[in-house]
């Protein structure tokens, strides 16, 4: 039986934990979107931060976002069907740790037509052929996904408004994960401004009312990240999984044990 993600744990030691110890800039306005009834993991650290604002994110855009970038638009093209990223890839339902970290996230683009969301929960990993979601342990990273320079809507300016919240580089920084968890994200679609969505899709297809795959991971080289892309439509539409796209930061252990699967395990 394939391991599966379903979630039957909660967030973990969220209160008092150690992040970043550099000061971080909350991004203003912040969405006041709440779709599914959802909220932050944290109401101060589970916001989206400003692209650069602390030592990691300056880093990560001085030594990651445009390499990511080129990665991003050589294999995830707008309307042009995914078929297998140039770099490394990985099955999009195994973002399980095998060492405790805090994973962060950095929004990179959207190619999306609709208001779309990014949830999140951190999962016990068990055998199971239908895994049922658990609609109270869920948490929003990004309750509006929609950017001003993204490829659709928006004016390419820098701009923040409530409809438009995020900017390239900007971050949320997860809970501290522990090893044996799992990471579930899904993309909460088509809100149409309302928080109420069309559907939503998680990050592996048996979750899926179409069955289909709507989330897709690849390794850029030589790093700690995972990209991840997301696609919105029911039936797949134009499989370009490129509505939502992320850089995922797991760590270095954890970034080593997922591009070698094969290899040995930490005890």
């Amino acid at each position: 039986m394939k391991i599966l993600v379903r979630c039957a744990a909660g967030l973990l030691a969220i209160l008092g934990m150690s992040l970043t110890t550099q000061a971080q800039t909350a991004a203003s306005p912040q969405s006041p979107l709440r779709p599914l009834g959802l909220s932050l993991w944290n109401s101060t650290s589970g916001r989206v931060m400003v692209q650069g604002s602390d030592t990691a994110s300056a880093s990560f855009m001085s030594n990651n976002f445009n390499s990511f970038m080129a990665i991003v638009n050589n294999n995830l093209g707008e309307s042009a069907a995914y078929s297998q990223a140039s770099n490394n890839t990985l099955a999009p339902e195994k973002l399980f740790f095998f060492f405790d970290y805090a994973p962060r996230i950095y929004f990179l683009t959207e190619g999306a037509g609709y208001t779309n969301a990014l949830g999140a929960n951190i999962c016990d990993a068990e055998t199971s052929t239908s895994p049922t979601p658990d609609a109270t342990r869920r948490f929003l990273v990004y309750p509006n996904s929609q950017s001003n320079k993204g490829q659709w809507g928006g004016d390419g300016s820098s701009n923040r408004t409530t409809a438009y919240p995020l900017q390239p580089g900007d971050f949320v920084q997860l809970p501290m994960i522990t090893r044996g968890k799992q990471l579930e994200l899904f993309l909460i679609a088509n809100m149409n401004g309302s928080a109420v969505p069309e559907a939503t899709y998680y990050n592996q297809k048996q979750q899926n009312g179409d069955n289909l795959l709507h989330m897709v991971a690849f390794f850029p080289p030589n790093s700690n990240f995972v990209i991840l892309g997301f696609e919105d439509i029911y039936g797949g539409g134009d499989l370009d999984y490129n509505d939502l796209v992320m850089a995922l930061d797991v760590g270095a252990n954890n970034a080593a044990v997922w591009r070698n699967p094969q290899g040995a395990l930490p005890k």
